[in-house]
């Protein structure tokens, strides 16, 4: 690994990414984000759709500031290049601006009704599209469905539920607390 980054030229500042050697990227050590669930979703939207958004890494030492997952699902998918967006920062500035990156995105909400409308316009068209947007099947399920966990048919999952093909599991969008049917 280098220790050193910058093998672009200063223009590249400039750019919103450039393509850059994954070899040439660290992992911040002590990122305290779990990712791990997330990795295969994320390859599986990388391979469908492309980059969405660039890795943004510290041009000082090569270290991951936003995009650990883009990163680890770039190694699963043996990708030789990523996107990168280079910044220069203190290590401290980097790693506040890697906890605000995932913080700041936590705090948005969806508008579930639009939400939904997006999804039944995207299955309308080709229902494959639903598979690679990282909602669960049973996410997909009440959201298309329009079911809600105050409905009376639903109770909260039990831990030691009885043998059986008719009970059906269900994450509630919205709360993501489990339920069954």
């Amino acid at each position: 690994m280098a220790s050193n980054p910058q093998t672009a030229p200063a223009d590249d500042d400039k750019a919103a990414a450039v393509w850059v050697d994954v070899a040439l990227l660290r992992e911040w050590s002590q990122n305290p984000r779990k990712n791990q669930a997330a990795i295969a979703e994320v390859a599986k939207s990388i391979r469908r759709f492309g980059w969405g958004a660039p890795i943004v890494a510290n041009r000082r030492d090569g270290e991951i500031i936003a995009g650990h997952t883009r990163y680890q699902a770039a190694l699963r998918l043996k990708l030789p290049q990523v996107p990168v967006r280079w910044v220069d920062l203190d290590p401290a500035d980097a790693h506040a601006l890697a906890l605000a990156d995932n913080r700041i995105g936590e705090v948005a909400t969806w508008d579930d009704d639009r939400l939904r409308e997006v999804l039944q316009e995207l299955k309308a068209h080709d229902d494959s599209l639903l598979a690679d947007l990282g909602f669960s099947d049973s996410e997909l399920r009440a959201l298309l469905d329009d079911i809600s966990p105050n409905d009376v048919n639903w109770k909260p999952v039990d831990p030691n539920p009885p043998d059986g093909d008719d009970i059906e599991t269900i994450e509630c969008p919205h709360c993501h607390q489990t339920f069954t049917r």
